[in-house]
């Protein structure tokens, strides 16, 4: 709802960032900002790979992302890959709600997905 009224958006941040909660708030607020700015990062050329790990798992599925990370980097040293973070925010909004592994891709980037897999 808030997506489209920006300016009811910004006093309610306001009065949620004047809260006894703020800091938390205002973190939470940070790593959605830090997210939607990675998401407009675009490759100067080839492909962009964002391997995601949730914030609300173990610290174990960020140690693995890290590995896949690594090996991709080796595999694929000419594209943007990126180890990223997923707010729980974020992924409970619609077109997210990741709750298992999976690679999303565009038709064109097929055979770079199938490899990747």
């Amino acid at each position: 709802m808030l997506k489209e009224d920006s300016i009811f958006r910004e006093k309610l941040k306001t009065v949620l960032f004047s809260s006894t909660n703020s800091k938390k708030l205002i973190a939470i607020q940070q790593k959605i900002d830090q997210f939607t700015v990675e998401q407009t990062e675009m490759p100067v050329n080839g492909f962009k790979i964002d391997v995601f790990y949730l914030d609300d798992t173990p610290i174990d599925a960020k140690l693995w992302a890290e590995q896949i990370v690594a090996l991709l980097h080796g595999k694929y040293p000419g594209y943007l890959i990126r180890l990223r973070l997923l707010p729980k925010e974020v992924n409970a909004q619609s077109g997210y709600r990741i709750d298992e592994n999976q690679i999303r891709f565009e038709t064109r980037e097929r055979p770079i997905a199938n490899d990747v897999l």
